[in-house]
């Protein structure tokens, strides 16, 4: 493994996805580590259902709100390279292009799920990342708690390592607590 890493932060803005971004954090700490933090928006409907109005969308509207979203997002360790992205286009298909075109070592994302399906608990995008991705995943829960994530192995718990060490834990979910 290199030296250095790049990893991927696929956002929602919802609040599984901020509990994610605090995991991304701390995957990145070392100098010349890159955080990439993703946007996807779905492709824009030209008018848009408000009560009993339809209304149209100005364009770019959806994405000056995604970048404000993204500005927001603040990464302080020292020496991470930061990249902020906005794509429009499926979701999936965005997070696996960006993560093989930036040759990402971890994709990490938040779910929403609560369900005991797989597909519900995963969430559809999560879970079609999770199998097709071509580097670890870590996927963090709806109520997992930022502040207590841990990044190595802990005896007794279903936590992984952050380091890739080998393809068997490519894919790691971090419980909730």
């Amino acid at each position: 493994m290199s030296a250095t890493k790049t990893v991927l932060f696929a956002t929602d803005f919802s609040e599984p996805a901020r509990r994610a971004f605090v995991v991304a954090r701390k995957l990145c700490h070392g100098p010349g580590d890159r955080l990439i933090l993703l946007h996807v928006l779905r492709p824009p409907s030209p008018r848009v259902k408000v009560g009993r109005s339809v209304i149209s969308v100005p364009p770019g509207a959806r994405q000056q709100e995604a970048r404000t979203a993204l500005n927001a997002l603040n990464v302080s360790e020292a020496g991470v390279e930061v990249e902020r992205l906005i794509f429009e286009g499926h979701t999936v298909e965005q997070i696996l292009r960006v993560a093989l075109e930036h040759r990402c070592d971890w994709i990490v994302l938040g779910s929403r799920g609560a369900c005991d399906s797989e597909d519900r608990q995963l969430g559809s995008v999560t879970s079609q990342v999770l199998r097709r991705a071509p580097c670890p995943v870590v996927m963090v829960g709806a109520a997992a708690e930022p502040a207590t994530v841990a990044l190595d192995p802990v005896p007794g718990a279903h936590r992984f390592s952050a380091e890739p060490t080998s393809t068997r834990h490519r894919r790691c979910a971090v419980p909730p607590e």
